[in-house]
């Protein structure tokens, strides 16, 4: 399983060096690594979690939205729906999943309980901002 914090801190409790030093710099959350730890417990039952990747997790108050790379929301999704309950039931929360590289007026109808009327894109010279 492909996460953003290293494997020896996904099969622990306690993190190491350079995932503490990720998360004190903000570079991940403490979501990220919930979820990453959870998913990973997951996968020694449900196979197919081995390939998933997970990039970010984003905690909302009653949402939690996890961008996953390409391909591999089906994966987290489950068969049946069955990961994406067991996350939900185990947060407490509803699931949103995202994949990688998507269209950002599809990631906002998915996030978002109304469909968005326009997203504004500013063209600089240094690239595309939303």
């Amino acid at each position: 399983m492909n996460a953003p914090i290293c494997e020896v801190c996904l099969k622990s409790d306690i993190l190491c060096s350079g995932c503490k030093a990720k998360l004190d710099e903000g570079k991940i959350s403490e979501a990220d690594v919930k979820v990453s730890r959870y998913l990973y417990s997951l996968s020694e039952k449900i196979q197919s979690l081995k390939n998933a990747k997970i990039v970010k997790v984003v905690e909302l108050a009653d949402t939690m939205v996890i961008l996953v790379g390409k391909g591999s929301a089906p994966i987290v999704i489950g068969k049946g729906a069955n990961v994406l309950k067991s996350l939900s039931k185990n947060f407490g929360k509803n699931i949103k999943i995202i994949e990688e590289g998507s269209d950002i007026v599809k990631v906002a109808e998915s996030i978002l309980s109304v469909k968005p009327i326009a997203v504004n894109i500013l063209y600089r010279k240094d690239g595309e901002t939303y």
